[in-house]
């Protein structure tokens, strides 16, 4: 009985510990499965991050098996298959696919293949601290960060450095032509650190002391300089500070070559925000020529010196003969305010004179005429003889009132002149008409040839007054000829924009030292003593009136052949520009 007993609690134990070991696996399975969940959502956020960066990722395990990557890895590695294809790959296998497609653009990997996956695969199982860096055949540039894990892995992260490698090739160009530059100067130019090591110099500085640039890169300037050029260096950079960035000293050099110059260092101190300094850049002019042309210049100062007191005894001299000059100045002026108050009276006189005469004149004139012209009671041919002898001296008087009274005003500015465009060939038709009477008395021949080369241009003048001035020459070329002889009229444009009208007869000709006194008022040069008609001051108003319309006169003659006289006026046009 005792027994059953022990044997039925037995059994009802083993039960009751079956029933809770059932509970216990359940509830252990429970626990895995959720530890699994979890597991799988931190791995899918894990791989969620890892989309999300721009870096290639990839774990390989103990076995240096890919065991998982991101779609970065896949894109930087077109080559690769796809990733459930990858998965499991070594990387030797991986790599191996990349160099096959020619992926790597060492030129090792081209040469020498096998040599190359195993320097890589060596570099793989064995990473260090420092990244490596490769290119790429599409020209792409890859850092790759590779690191072991607890469990014997590999994690490798690469990242894209293509547009950093592309500045550092700008940055190597920029600096190779900013050191081309520096070395084409012909200054000096070095630059040092605090400690005096060089970071940059230029050629002719290295050629200074006989060295190359690369040789003097990375060496104390101190080096290069002896006892003095280390006093000269401190008393150059000691005092620059953030308030004195900038100092100046000349300096006395023996060059390699044993030539002696004279260089002006100019230093400049950088300081970083913090007013920290950074770095030296010293700067030598070559001022030898300088230096050379002071010395010159301090000679010559001493000669200067020497005349100096000479030539302030020519200055007192000189300042007594000013103060002479000045009185006679004073004294001219004195007399040309006379002279001119003369001229004026004298021309307000004539002027006067002239009116005074005229009216008188007229009458008589005037008086002749009517005498001469009587019908009913006609005078005898002897008075009439008389008549004409009294009519032809008072127009010549009239004449001679009339250009006396043109020159007064002339002299006195009062003469007003209506400067517009006139048609020159037509002026030149009108003084021929005009003429012709005159010629054919003395059967002298007109010949015009100023349009043989082109019809004749326009002119900035006065009609009346260009008019007379030409007719004023045709008539001089025609009573000055001998009888039978030729006036020939031409003209032509100048080059500076001006039209030319020359009259040339066929007379006695004109002295040369007498030219000068042909437009001087009143002198007929000895024609007074003959029976030609004058008044001597027709070419005065002539040149005076050539003058006043912008233009110019002149004279040629030669003894037995003749003489030319021209006058030039602007071109329509250009006589307007000129006034504006």
């Amino acid at each position: 009985m005792g027994t059953n007993i022990t044997l039925i609690l037995i059994g009802l134990l083993a039960l009751a510990t079956a029933g809770a070991l059932l509970v216990l696996y359940r509830l252990w399975m429970r626990r895995i499965a959720s530890l699994e969940k979890s597991l799988l959502e931190s791995k899918k956020r894990f791989l969620d991050v890892m989309e999300t960066i721009n870096e290639a990722f990839a774990l390989f395990d103990s076995d240096d098996r890919l065991v998982m990557c991101n779609q970065r890895y896949l894109d930087t590695h077109p080559a690769l298959p796809a990733r459930q294809d990858l998965i499991c790959m070594t990387f030797e296998e991986i790599t191996a696919k990349e160099l096959e497609a020619g992926e790597f653009a060492d030129p090792l990997a081209k040469s020498d293949p096998e040599e190359w996956l195993a320097d890589r695969l060596r570099r793989h199982k064995n990473p260090t601290l420092e990244p490596v860096e490769q290119a790429l055949s599409n020209g792409q540039w890859m850092r790759i960060s590779e690191r072991p894990t607890d469990d014997g892995g590999i994690v490798s992260i690469q990242s894209d450095i293509t547009a950093i490698k592309r500045q550092e090739r700008q940055i190597v160009r920029s600096k190779e032509q900013f050191q081309s530059v520096v070395d084409e100067q012909s200054e000096l130019i070095c630059r040092f650190q605090p400690d005096r090591t060089l970071n940059m110099v230029n050629q002719p500085f290295a050629a200074l002391y006989g060295k190359t640039p690369n040789a003097l890169i990375g060496t104390r300037i101190r080096g290069l300089l002896d006892g003095d050029g280390e006093a000269l260096l401190s008393d150059l950079i000691e005092p620059i500070s953030p308030s004195r960035m900038v100092t100046e000293i000349e300096q006395h050099v023996r060059t390699a070559g044993g030539e002696t110059r004279w260089y002006l260092w100019r230093c400049r101190g950088f300081f970083n925000p913090a007013g920290d300094l950074t770095e030296y850049q010293c700067v030598g002019s070559d001022i030898t020529p300088l230096k050379e042309q002071q010395a010159q210049l301090q000679q010559k100062e001493e000669s200067l010196t020497r005349h100096i007191r000479d030539l302030e005894y020519s200055r007192r001299m000189m300042q007594e003969q000013s103060d002479q000059v000045a009185q006679l100045a004073e004294y001219y002026s004195v007399e040309k305010d006379r002279a001119e108050a003369a001229n004026r009276a004298k021309s307000d006189f004539l002027s006067s004179m002239s009116h005074e005469l005229r009216t008188p004149l007229n009458a008589i004139l005037g008086f002749g005429q009517l005498l001469e012209s009587d019908r009913k009671s006609p005078l005898s041919p002897g008075h009439l003889d008389s008549v004409k002898q009294i009519l032809k001296g008072g127009d010549h008087l009239l004449g001679l009132i009339n250009e006396v009274l043109d020159l007064a005003k002339i002299e006195a500015g009062k003469v007003a002149l209506t400067v517009d465009d006139v048609p020159t060939g037509e002026v030149i038709e009108q003084c021929l008409i005009l003429t012709e009477r005159l010629a054919a008395r003395k059967e002298i021949t007109l010949e015009d040839r100023t349009a043989e080369g082109g019809p004749v241009p326009m002119v900035w003048a006065d009609y009346t007054r260009l008019k007379q001035i030409l007719l004023n020459l045709l008539s001089n070329a025609v009573k000055y000829n001998r009888d039978g002889g030729k006036v020939v009229l031409e003209g032509y444009k100048t080059d500076d924009a001006m039209f030319c009208l020359s009259v040339s007869d066929t007379g006695a000709g004109i002295p040369n030292d007498k030219l000068d006194e042909l437009f001087q008022p009143f002198s007929r040069l000895g024609a007074e003593a003959t029976d030609i008609e004058g008044t001597g001051i027709g070419l005065t108003i002539t040149k005076k009136l050539v003058e006043l319309m912008g233009g110019s006169i002149g004279v040629e003659s030669k003894i037995g052949k003749g003489s030319r006289f021209w006058f030039e006026l602007p071109l329509s046009g250009e006589g307007a520009a000129r006034q504006e």
